[in-house]
């Protein structure tokens, strides 16, 4: 049964990757995403041995590195051959994704709950959209399954140092992928010492709890940190300062917190040109001498994005009502079961996309509520959509941010079906006793 739902999972996805292919073919592209042909022609400049930029040197830390690195070797094939292979290549990252998922739920609640779960993530139309889309999202959703599986080994005490490496391993590659994650490990961090602080029984075992989470929190992080470093010395060289994702931050902070925002990212970064010129002429005025300060020109991508930085919290503090309402925009827009972005296409995959993520997050709900046994554990997949609800409602919403958080929260999603088929089952046998 395993086997079957890899396969159907792998099948739809190749469906998906042909349909999606004709789609975009009669839109006369090669991508309907603005982030897809980003990744590509850094991709590309990787592939040809070019300086890893977008657009000249001032965009050498606009996307990490780690998914255009692996797209590098495909873009040596011809156009639309080159595209159709990477979205195969999203295909079995996506088939993977779907087996991780059924693992996890295994380990915590058994076949039953797995086979619901991969069911879920074979089906899901988010998840198999982001396998072929040409998005980071389709290696950066198994390497945050492989991370939080080895946390879940970690909280069964399971070969602490192998699975502490694997944790900080797999993050370290996630936040290589989508800079979004960084943030996660402080949450998780603050999270387990907080229970460890309060959930132990006498003084002793608190202890004990505290220095066992410390050892795993130093080796998890020492892991990310070799993972990330080699990123973070190619920044440092360019920027002459630690950047730990990239110098887009600045930019996507300033889109969801502007006057005018509408809580989406649907200005195509327009605004940011106005913060550009004014920077170039600052820049010009004192290479010519015109400024009276005798600082050197710093690094420009540095310095527009602390300068979109600062507008967006200065914009937030002025007018916080602005802000608050915005962020329930973007809570709505990122959350809301019906898919608005017109990239999607028809009605019909927008419908098969709220069916079934309302389906996914009504069995987590109830697997929450109602399966005590396994609660602890549960709260590891449930993170990733505390995470991105809190990051989202700051940064701009939409679908695609959520699709993540969702693929991983069907591991819950599983064990609240096999609960219920339970229940089910024994309500059934105690009418039929009843009946004898």
């Amino acid at each position: 049964m395993v086997r079957l739902i890899l396969l159907c999972a792998l099948l739809f996805r190749i469906a998906a990757a042909f349909v999606w292919q004709g789609m975009v073919d009669s839109d006369h592209k090669l991508f309907r995403f603005g982030d897809s042909e980003t990744y590509w022609v850094l991709a590309e400049k990787i592939s040809d041995g070019k300086p890893y930029d977008y657009a000249g040197p001032d965009s050498r830390v606009f996307r990490s590195p780690l998914y255009p690195l692996m797209l590098s070797p495909i873009t040596q094939f011809e156009g639309r051959t080159a595209v159709f292979a990477a979205r195969l290549i999203g295909v079995a990252l996506g088939t993977l994704s779907v087996g991780l998922v059924m693992l996890a739920a295994w380990k915590i609640a058994g076949r039953q709950a797995a086979l619901f779960a991969g069911v879920l993530a074979s089906i899901y139309p988010g998840a198999i959209g982001m396998s072929i889309f040409i998005l980071s999202e389709a290696l950066f959703c198994p390497l945050i399954l492989l991370c939080l599986i080895a946390w879940m080994m970690l909280a069964e005490k399971k070969s602490v140092i192998v699975w502490s490496i694997v944790a900080g391993v797999a993050c370290g590659l996630a936040c290589l992928t989508r800079p979004s994650w960084i943030l996660w490990p402080g949450m998780l961090a603050i999270g387990l010492v907080l229970s460890g602080l309060f959930l132990g029984e006498v003084q002793d075992k608190r202890e004990l709890r505290l220095s066992s989470l410390f050892q795993r929190l130093a080796v998890f992080g020492l892991a990310m940190f070799l993972t990330m470093l080699p990123w973070w010395i190619r920044n440092y060289r360019i920027t002459d300062r630690f950047v730990p994702t990239t110098l887009q931050v600045g930019a996507s902070l300033y889109d969801g917190l502007h006057p005018g925002a509408s809580g989406s990212s649907d200005e195509g970064m327009a605004f940011s040109i106005p913060f550009e010129i004014a920077l170039r002429a600052e820049d010009a005025r004192a290479k010519g001498g015109l400024e009276t300060s005798n600082r050197p020109v710093d690094c420009f991508e540095w310095r527009l994005n602390q300068r979109l930085s600062n507008a967006a919290i200065v914009w937030a503090n002025e007018n916080r009502s602005d802000a608050l309402r915005l962020a329930l925009v973007k809570f709505a827009k990122t959350w809301n079961p019906w898919p608005t972005a017109k990239e999607l296409g028809g009605v019909w995959i927008r419908v098969a996309e709220s069916v079934v993520y309302v389906v996914i997050v009504s069995l987590a709900g109830l697997a929450l509520w109602s399966v005590r046994q396994h609660r602890r554990m549960m709260t590891i997949y449930v993170s990733p959509t505390v995470y991105f609800a809190a990051l989202h409602v700051v940064f701009v919403g939409s679908v695609r941010y959520r699709q993540p958080a969702v693929l991983v929260l069907c591991v819950v999603a599983g064990i609240g079906a096999a609960w219920m088929l339970d229940r089910i089952k024994e309500r059934n046998n105690q009418t039929l006793i009843g009946k004898r």
